[in-house]
């Protein structure tokens, strides 16, 4: 993927990584009782809607030390499992994240994940590099400060 060879010259060094898939099944999709179980699909929103923006935060920007999460389990639909995820990272290279994912949420709303740095933010709507924002401030204005 050329974001990640991109990165660096591009967004900068990542300080906030984020996912959110705000989606919507049926009745009728839930209706099969694999569907949103533990034992065969391993989960719900998280796991079969929400994985591959994981899997492309993963890839972007490394692994997570830390996680905190809430979720619903069955909170819109009759399974077994979160129909409803929000979580709070933070990964190993030191940014923050959130991922909220869901199939419990209407109108449907396109999955999105963004990258933003210290120069700038990359933005993907579904499987597509929808925004690419780099930032000519200088150098000496580009430090990320914490507010405790």
């Amino acid at each position: 993927m050329f974001v990640k060879k991109a990165s660096p010259e591009g967004v900068g060094r990542i300080l906030q990584a984020d996912a959110y898939v705000k989606w919507w099944r049926s009745e009728q999709y839930y209706s099969r009782p694999i569907k949103g179980s533990w034992a065969v699909e391993g989960g719900g929103a998280l796991i079969n809607q929400a994985i591959h923006q994981v899997d492309v935060l993963r890839y972007l920007v490394g692994d997570v030390d830390e996680l905190f999460g809430y979720w619903q389990l069955g909170a819109r639909h009759k399974i077994e499992s979160e129909d409803i995820v929000s979580a709070l990272l933070k990964y190993h290279c030191g940014a923050t994240g959130v991922i909220q994912a869901s199939t419990a949420f209407w109108p449907v709303s396109a999955s999105a994940s963004s990258c933003t740095g210290t120069r700038g933010t990359a933005i993907f709507t579904g499987d597509k590099l929808t925004s690419w924002t780099c930032s000519t401030m200088p150098a000496n204005r580009r430090r990320s400060r914490s507010r405790s």
